[in-house]
Parts: structure tokens; C-alpha cells; sequence
């Protein structure tokens, strides 16, 4: 049976979205603790849902299966909180492998200074993040269910007895906290670093928004206000979050031996985001604190996989008491 105590969820990134919204369809109680940051990777990311994306005939299968849960994911959300999340937007590639032209509009390759080597790929749908970041926070507001305050770790008490924050019981709580999991005492054996990227949003009135378009490691991507995302980059060793002018000076210039179409730029951020080794999430319990979880370390992945780890994790672990499907990585690192 189902504790009546809620479970405490730390932090609203996509991981902790997403898992709130898994017991909230679960009927399982549950409340959020967080403070936006928006230096937040999940505020950043291109949210990119492409089930092309698999080198292999099984990674091909298995991004198909998360491309396809996530699509669902995403439109039971649109219904919770009246808002249109995902948009389909064909991914046009540059230098592709098996470059075909013929179902590639020609007015899109006047705006390009390539014409060859091009590949489309229909089956590719673009998340508004930023939207449903927003708009679930104000569902789980009005609900009650969300706490707007920075998370107090002295505040804890999970190792005699019932988990306990700030004087009320909880059944388990899930630390859903990004980067910060880094400097945990509970995870800090866990194998993951932290890096930044950085992310220029550009306008373009020649551009067909209709497509997302990728040469090498640039790739632009409609967004609702307006702007392409464009990025990104991967610095491991950095001492603020200032934008990296550098990067950004290069990228430029890339952008301008690819395009024909004008663009400018308007606006250059950088976000945090943690790595985790073989780009394994930690998904499950703490080996020594059964009642003390992470949802984390969902990385590139995290939009278009996500859904379907969490999905998981809820029916196999929290439903049907079974080993989370990431448990042996935690049993090996944090025991």
C-alpha cells in the first residue's frame, strides 16, 4: 500500500517535471521544493526529440520507443496545463551520410551556401521548455503542491526514523537538483561532473522556422519567441557564468560561411548542466538510505528520454517496490 505521507521532490528542472507529473497521474501524493535558477540547464537546452538520432539498428529501435513516450508524455501535459508544448519541425542535416535532395523544398537551399549532401528527416518534434517549465510550476502552484524557497539540507532528517524537513513527514524524498547533487553530501561519491555551455539565440527573417537545421556540431532551432537556438559548447573548466565571448566569435563565423540568409544576434547565455560517466542517469534510492532517491544526470537526453527513465522508475520502484532499472550504478558509487 501507498504511504499517505507525500514524497518530497527537490528541484523542478524537466527531471523533477516530469517525475511530478508521474505521480500526479499515479494519484501518489507528492510536494516540490524549489527555486527557479536560470542558469538552469533544463531552461537552456534545445529540447530536441529525434528518433533518428541512434547509431545502431538497436539504438535506432530503442530512441524510436522514447521518441514515442515522450510524444505522449508531452501531450497529456499540454491538456493538464492548456498550452501547446511540442511542435513538429523536420530536421534538415547537412553533410549527412546518405544526402538526398529531392524532398527538400528548393527554397530552403537558396538560403544555405551548401546545396549538397542533405538529408531530411520528418519524424522530429521541438519542446517549448521554457513553457513548460513556467506553466507546470503554475499548475503544481495551484494545486498547492510546490514551495517556492531554496532547499536546506540541515533542515533533513532521514536517518532515524520517517524522512522529516522542516518539521512534517514525508514517505521519501527524490532529489531532482541538477549540478547542485554534485556538492551533496548523500551523492558526492557519484561519478559526475559538472560543465557549462553556452547558447546564442539569433533572429533571422529569411529563415524558414518551419525546420530545425544542423551542419556538424551547429544546430538552429525554431523557438516560439522568435529566435533560432543555436549551440553549443562544452566547457569543463570555468570559474563564473559569464558568456564565452570566444565561442561566441567563432560560432559566428561559422554560421557565416554556412548561411546565405541575414541574421543577428539576440542574445548570448550560458547555462550549468552536470555529466554523468557513460552518460548513465542516477535514477533510484540511495543503497544505505532506502527512503533518500535521485532523479538525475538526464543530460542531452533528458527532454526526448526522460519521460520514459521516469516513467519507469514510478511503475517499477515506487509502484511495484522493484529495483529502479539505474539502481546497480547507485549501489556501486554511493555504498
Amino acid at each position: 500500500m501507498q504511504s499517505a505521507d507525500p514524497i518530497l521532490i527537490i528541484g523542478q528542472g524537466i527531471a523533477g517535471t516530469l517525475l511530478s507529473f508521474e505521480l500526479f497521474n499515479a494519484g501518489i501524493p507528492f510536494h516540490v521544493i524549489d527555486q527557479v535558477d536560470p542558469s538552469c540547464a533544463s531552461w537552456a537546452s534545445g529540447a530536441v526529440l529525434n528518433p533518428y538520432s541512434g547509431r545502431t539498428i538497436k539504438g535506432i529501435s530503442r530512441r524510436s520507443q522514447m521518441y514515442q513516450v515522450a510524444r505522449s508524455k508531452y501531450k497529456q501535459l499540454e491538456t493538464l496545463i492548456g498550452s501547446k508544448i511540442l511542435h513538429p519541425a523536420p530536421l534538415l542535416v547537412f553533410d549527412a551520410d546518405d544526402g538526398n535532395n529531392d524532398a527538400i523544398p528548393e527554397m530552403l537551399l537558396t538560403l544555405f551556401r551548401q546545396k549538397d549532401n542533405l538529408q531530411l528527416f520528418e519524424e522530429v518534434a521541438l519542446v517549448d521548455n521554457t513553457l513548460l517549465l513556467k506553466e507546470w510550476r503554475e499548475f503544481l502552484e495551484q494545486n498547492q503542491s510546490i514551495t517556492n524557497s531554496l532547499f536546506d539540507i540541515e533542515q533533513l532528517s532521514y536517518q532515524d526514523g520517517p524522512v522529516r524537513y522542516q518539521n512534517k513527514q514525508y514517505s521519501k524524498i527524490i532529489f531532482c537538483t541538477g549540478v547542485a547533487a554534485h556538492s551533496s553530501p548523500l551523492f558526492s561519491r557519484l561519478r559526475f561532473t559538472q560543465n557549462r555551455g553556452d547558447v546564442l539565440l539569433l533572429r533571422s527573417a529569411q529563415l524558414d522556422r518551419n525546420y530545425i537545421y544542423q551542419k556538424d556540431k551547429l544546430r538552429l532551432l525554431p523557438r516560439p519567441d522568435q529566435t533560432f537556438w543555436c549551440g553549443s559548447n562544452y566547457l569543463w573548466a570555468y570559474d563564473d557564468m559569464v558568456p564565452n565571448q570566444e565561442w561566441a566569435e567563432k560560432t559566428i563565423a561559422q554560421l557565416k560561411r554556412w548561411l546565405k540568409a541575414d541574421f543577428e544576434v539576440a542574445a548570448h547565455i550560458c547555462a550549468k548542466r552536470p555529466t554523468t560517466a557513460g552518460q548513465i542517469p542516477f535514477i533510484g534510492w540511495h543503497p544505505l538510505f532506502p527512503d533518500v532517491g535521485i532523479c538525475n544526470g538526464l543530460g542531452t537526453k533528458g527532454f526526448s528520454a526522460g519521460p520514459l527513465w521516469i516513467e519507469n522508475f514510478v511503475q517499477e520502484s515506487i509502484l511495484n517496490k522493484r529495483p529502479a532499472t539505474f539502481q546497480p550504478v547507485l549501489d556501486k558509487w554511493c555504498s
